[in-house]
């Protein structure tokens, strides 16, 4: 099996005879994209472990993974709660935000440091995208298992099948970009740590943060999932970062390595905006995120 096997661009449909393929979605961000609270030096000291797969073991991985989510609610509206981090992430905090009764100043302050967090790890964990430049597994399951019966999550509204491995999709549309490391676990980690850094009683939210999710409202099958109505409940910074991390795999849009690439590669971000944010608190201008006056765009040369 292949231990290097680069991105490709998928064939996609609109099911009614369109076809377009994919291009890799912004592949300079992470090499020219502007920072904030990060000086390029420390930017550059964050990395990932090397993704030294097995295809044959991670394409049984993701069959696996997505046989359970088939007949999981509970997985399936997880996927898609955290499939858009401005949808989940920040409405959670926001939430807590009014339960814990904080200042407007208060909410600002833990605000700026967090998207700020989030910013930072999406132009960290795009440039390792590029670097590493991992098939996703969408292709692996075409070009590895295309003519080997398997079984496994066959669809909205399908539940589990027997298909071949070329007709297996994972729960959410394959994204445009590199499958290693994850994306949401880097963005995921960056907002838990600056908050369990800001927090005044660390990882502990104090009071729950819930998001309801009504009977048949799924935007991928509607009217049937979920069966009955969830409230989805976290009282833990660190388990919203497990279930926004998690709910890659259980979707079959990552392999096994990714999720914890992603974790490894943005732990300490929040460690360095609390710092600069906690100066800015104090009125000391050294905490400055960004020199708004310099205009140049620098050019970042990490390579593995």
């Amino acid at each position: 099996t292949q231990k290097n096997w680069n991105w490709e661009p998928l064939m996609e449909s609109d099911g009614r005879g369109y076809f377009t393929r994919q291009e890799h979605v912004t592949p300079h961000c992470g090499f020219t994209g502007r920072l904030y609270g990060l000086s390029e030096a420390e930017y550059e000291s964050f990395s990932s472990p090397w993704p030294d797969y097995d295809y044959c073991f991670e394409s049984n991985f993701v069959l696996d993974k997505t046989e359970v989510l088939a007949t999981s609610d509970l997985q399936k509206m997880e996927v898609e709660l955290f499939d858009s981090k401005f949808t989940s992430l920040l409405p959670l905090q926001i939430q807590w935000s009014i339960k814990s009764g904080f200042s407007e100043f208060e909410f600002w302050y833990y605000d700026m440091a967090l998207v700020i967090a989030m910013y930072d790890a999406t132009m960290l964990v795009w440039r390792d995208k590029i670097l590493f430049n991992r098939i996703r597994p969408t292709t692996v399951m075409q070009e590895l298992r295309g003519e080997s019966t398997v079984s496994s999550y066959a669809g909205p509204g399908e539940g589990v099948k027997t298909m071949l491995g070329k007709d297996w999709n994972p729960y959410k549309r394959t994204m445009p970009h590199a499958e290693y490391p994850s994306g949401s676990s880097c963005i995921c980690t960056a907002y838990a740590e600056v908050l369990q850094m800001l927090s005044p009683l660390g990882d502990d939210l104090g009071v729950p943060v819930e998001q309801f999710i009504a009977e048949g409202s799924s935007l991928l099958e509607k009217n049937a999932v979920p069966a009955a109505d969830i409230t989805l409940q976290y009282t833990k910074w660190s388990e919203i970062k497990a279930a926004c991390g998690d709910s890659r795999e259980y979707g079959g849009m990552h392999f096994s390595l990714a999720v914890p690439g992603g974790n490894t590669l943005c732990t300490g971000i929040g460690t360095k905006i609390k710092s600069k944010a906690a100066l800015l608190k104090q009125g000391d201008v050294s905490g400055a995120m960004v020199d708004f006056e310099d205009r140049s765009i620098s050019v970042k040369t990490k390579w593995y």
